[in-house]
């Protein structure tokens, strides 16, 4: 089974490979969704770990007394995994996901958005196949060991709007004092959530789920066409991820205004150019070619970002999204 295969790779490894993210487990989840071919997803899982060297876990560490300690702790993802193996035990799978987001819900976008996208993953995994409750311990260990608490805007606008407003603020002149005078994105993304000035212009869509949506997605897809930025590919997969836990979000739309403010925040601390004058049209592609190509691929972002997109349009059907994989993928 699928579980099995993630289990293989994952148990004994931390979620980090030097400075970098270890994509693996969601990269499989996302072809065998695509595929359901588990040959596939072990070849795949082979090319992998042939070519990355993951973190293996430690094997001394601390005794660490409650989660909450573990809170932003990267070094202590290992007691933290002993921790939450404990509580899921006696609270269960999906109690122990919603409290996680009740209690941190200003670390979705942790990590560029990777702790809310590998919990998405694990959470879909462990709907498909009940017995995969090991990756959901490690997911709810990354998401609270790399835990970077962000804020939230409060005013509103219309969805049509999103990208006008977007202008505004990347035109605003206290704004680009803030991203031009830090030298990297982290620092970028600590001035602007610490601004006054920032998180009272800054704004969410009015609205119910697919308002909102169909807000970031009008801005993001043509962004991504023009850019192919890493940092747009992570607000479109991490929008994904957000779907993906929806029913254990304790209000949705809420969880939706934190995303929309993470994801602005972002977008103006990456300071994009854009690089591609003309996109793909993807237009003469069904789903299914593009399903095809995208599985096709060795890159884990390719593979994540086609899934995404396909997943997104059955939640929110903007043809721009097949543009989106097409461009990645080619």
């Amino acid at each position: 089974m699928l579980y099995e295969i993630i289990n293989r790779h994952a148990e004994s490894c931390r979620p980090y490979i030097g400075r970098f993210i270890n994509h693996l487990p969601m990269a499989q989840l996302a072809l065998y969704r695509m595929t359901g071919d588990l040959d596939r997803v072990e070849t795949y899982s082979a090319y992998f770990t042939n070519h990355f060297s993951v973190d293996p876990l430690q094997s001394n560490y601390p005794a660490v007394d409650s989660i909450d300690a573990c809170i932003g702790q990267r070094d202590w993802y290992e007691p933290c995994l002993d921790l939450v193996n404990e509580a899921m035990a006696s609270k269960g799978v999906g109690q122990m996901v919603k409290q996680t987001l009740k209690t941190y819900p200003l670390g979705i976008s942790s990590g560029l958005f990777h702790s809310l996208i590998r919990l998405g993953y694990a959470v879909e995994g462990y709907r498909v196949e009940p017995e995969s409750t090991d990756e959901v311990a490690r997911a709810l260990a990354y998401y609270l060991t790399g835990y970077r608490e962000a804020k939230m805007f409060s005013r509103q606008v219309d969805s049509a709007a999103f990208s006008e407003e977007m202008n505004s603020l990347t035109g605003s002149a206290p704004i680009q004092r803030i991203i031009q005078s830090k030298s990297s994105l982290g620092k970028r993304l600590k001035a602007l959530y610490g601004s006054d000035d920032y998180l009272r212009t800054g704004f969410v869509v009015k609205g119910d789920e697919g308002d909102k949506a169909r807000g970031l997605l009008d801005h993001l897809i043509p962004l991504f066409n023009r850019t192919h930025d890493i940092v747009v590919l992570h607000c479109i997969t991490g929008l994904h991820a957000a779907f993906m836990l929806k029913e254990h979000f304790l209000d949705f739309e809420h969880a939706l205004d934190i995303l929309t403010t993470c994801i602005t925040t972002h977008i103006l601390a990456a300071m994009l150019r854009d690089r591609f004058d003309q996109a793909y049209d993807a237009r003469a592609h069904s789903w299914d070619a593009l399903l095809r190509k995208g599985s096709a691929s060795k890159d884990v972002h390719t593979l994540k970002l086609t899934y995404s997109c396909h997943q997104l349009y059955q939640v929110c059907p903007h043809d721009g999204l097949k543009d989106v994989a097409l461009n990645q993928i080619e």
